[in-house]
C-alpha cells in the first residue's frame, strides 16, 4: 500500500478540529475568568456588607450611648432641680414659721404691756381714790 498524501478536505477537517479544541480550550479558561472574578466581586460585596453593618452597629451604639448620657444628664438636672424647688419650699415654710412666731412674740408683748398698763391705772385709780 502506498501512503497516500492528505486530502484537501482533511487538512480543512484537522484545521476545525485544531480550531474548535482551541476555541473551547478558551472558552473553559473564559469561564474560569469569569468564575474567578465573580467569586472575587462576591467576596468583595460580602466584606462591604459586612464592614457597612459593622460600621452600623458601632452607629447605633454610639448613638445609645449618646441618649443614656442625654437622659442621665436630663434627669440629673431634673432632680436637682426638683432638689433646689424643695430647698426653697422649705426656706419659705421656715420663714413664714419665723413671721408667725415673732408676729405671736409681738403680740404676747402687746398683751403683756397692756396688762402691764392697765395694773398700772387700776393702781392710779386706787390711789387717786384714796
Amino acid at each position: 500500500m502506498v501512503a497516500s498524501r492528505p486530502s484537501a478536505s482533511d487538512d480543512r477537517l484537522t484545521r476545525a478540529t485544531l480550531l474548535r479544541t482551541e476555541l473551547e480550550d478558551k472558552l473553559s479558561e473564559w469561564r474560569l475568568e469569569v468564575l474567578r472574578v465573580q467569586s472575587e466581586s462576591i467576596a468583595l460585596a460580602e466584606e462591604r456588607a459586612r464592614a457597612a453593618t459593622e460600621a452600623r452597629r458601632a452607629r447605633v451604639a454610639s448613638e445609645n450611648r449618646e441618649r443614656a448620657r442625654r437622659h442621665s444628664a436630663a434627669r440629673a438636672a431634673a432632680e436637682e432641680g426638683e432638689a433646689r424647688r424643695a430647698a426653697a419650699a422649705a426656706e419659705r415654710a421656715r420663714d413664714r414659721g419665723e413671721r408667725a412666731r415673732k408676729v405671736l412674740a409681738e403680740r404676747q408683748e402687746e398683751l403683756r404691756r397692756a396688762r402691764l398698763r392697765a395694773a398700772r391705772m387700776a393702781e392710779l385709780r386706787e390711789g387717786a381714790v384714796r
